[in-house]
């Protein structure tokens, strides 16, 4: 649960980008992901997006949640079924991937390879930025 999410963090968090980054840093149980927010999602390294760019994410956050509603009937196990996806359900995925991928840099990614390189890469920038930050509140 995130309290008070939108739109945009919820594009986020579908994307292909956030799934790429949870399979790295996540921990499992049995065979399934844990997904825990001081592991997964408060080291996830947001991109830096201009109002334009978020209001564009939450469009194509939006077309997900259409077109899971124009399958209605279908649960959620058969809507992400690979043999049974709906063609507007993957176009929907793929479109919001394509936008996320961009935020990051304008190219995208070819790979899921390229995408955590820059991801992790992203992660020690922020990291470093944040020991720095509070190096100069301690010498204050």
């Amino acid at each position: 649960m995130i309290p008070n999410g939108n739109m945009y963090e919820f594009g986020i968090l579908n994307s292909t980008t956030h799934n790429d980054w949870m399979r790295t840093v996540s921990s499992r149980l049995k065979s399934d992901y844990r997904y825990l927010n001081t592991l997964v999602y408060n080291t996830f390294p947001f991109p830096d997006a201009t109002d334009e760019q978020k209001n564009n994410i939450e469009n194509l956050a939006e077309e997900i949640l259409l077109a899971r509603a124009s399958n209605a009937g279908m649960t959620l196990a058969e809507l992400y079924d690979p043999e049974k996806m709906p063609e507007d359900l993957k176009q929907a995925h793929s479109n919001l991937d394509d936008a996320v991928d961009k935020l990051y840099r304008p190219q995208g990614f070819t790979n899921t390879e390229e995408r955590l390189a820059h991801l992790l890469a992203r992660y020690e920038q922020l990291i470093e930025a944040e020991k720095q930050s509070k190096g100069k509140k301690k010498a204050k």
